[in-house]
C-alpha cells in the first residue's frame, strides 16, 4: 500500500504532518464503502486510523467522487447552478453541499499556500483574450514567485533559465486596464 502524500492527523503524534513515506509510520488498514472503495490507514505509532478522502471535501460523502467532480467541473465551466439538478439529477441541497465544501477547501489551501508570502522577486506576466465573443476582453495578470533552496542567492534574470526556476502561481486577477499605469509598461 503506497502511503506517500498522507500524514498522521493526531497533532500529538511524533509523525503528524509527515507526508513521507520513507519516514512516516502509516500503513494501509483495509477499505470499505459501497459505491467506491476508500481507503483506510492506520498509523503504528499512535494507532490513529482516518480515511483517504479526510481533511478534503469529498470526507463522509456517499456519492462517488468522480460523479462529484463531474458536478462540480460543469459548475466551474458555467453551468448555472439552479439548472445543476435538472441535468444531473441531484437535489439542490446536495449540490449546494459540495460547492460550500470544495469553496471552503479552496480557501483554506490559499490561506495555507498563497497568504504572507516573502517573496524578495516577482515575475508579472499579462495575457488578453477573447472569450467566447469578440466584444469581451478577459485579461488575466499571473505572478510567478522564484524557487530557489538558496534564498540569499538573486534569481536568474535569464528568460531562458533552467526548467523549474519559476513556481506556481501566486495570484490572479481580471483588472488588467485598471492597474495602475507603472504595470502596463
Amino acid at each position: 500500500m503506497n502511503t506517500q502524500g498522507f500524514a498522521c492527523p493526531n497533532h500529538q503524534c511524533l509523525y503528524s504532518g509527515i507526508t513521507d513515506a520513507h519516514i512516516h509510520a502509516l500503513v494501509g488498514d483495509g477499505t470499505h464503502g459501497h459505491a467506491e472503495r476508500i481507503q483506510t490507514f492506520r498509523c503504528q505509532a499512535c494507532h490513529t486510523t482516518f480515511t483517504a478522502p479526510y481533511h478534503t471535501p469529498l470526507y463522509r460523502l456517499k456519492t462517488p467522487s468522480q460523479q462529484v467532480a463531474m458536478v462540480l467541473t460543469a459548475l466551474a465551466e458555467g453551468l448555472d447552478p439552479s439548472e445543476a439538478p435538472r441535468v444531473f439529477g441531484y437535489r439542490q441541497a446536495t449540490i449546494t453541499t459540495w460547492l460550500s465544501r470544495a469553496g471552503e477547501h479552496a480557501q483554506t489551501l490559499h490561506e495555507h499556500f498563497f497568504c504572507d508570502l516573502q517573496i524578495p522577486h516577482l515575475q508579472l506576466d499579462e495575457l488578453r483574450t477573447r472569450l467566447r465573443s469578440a466584444t469581451q476582453v478577459l485579461w488575466l495578470w499571473l505572478a510567478i514567485g522564484p524557487l530557489h533552496e538558496d534564498s540569499s542567492r538573486p534569481p536568474s534574470r535569464s528568460p531562458h533559465a533552467k526548467r523549474g526556476t519559476y513556481g506556481y502561481p501566486l495570484s490572479t486577477t481580471d483588472l488588467g486596464p485598471w492597474l495602475p499605469p507603472v504595470l502596463h509598461q
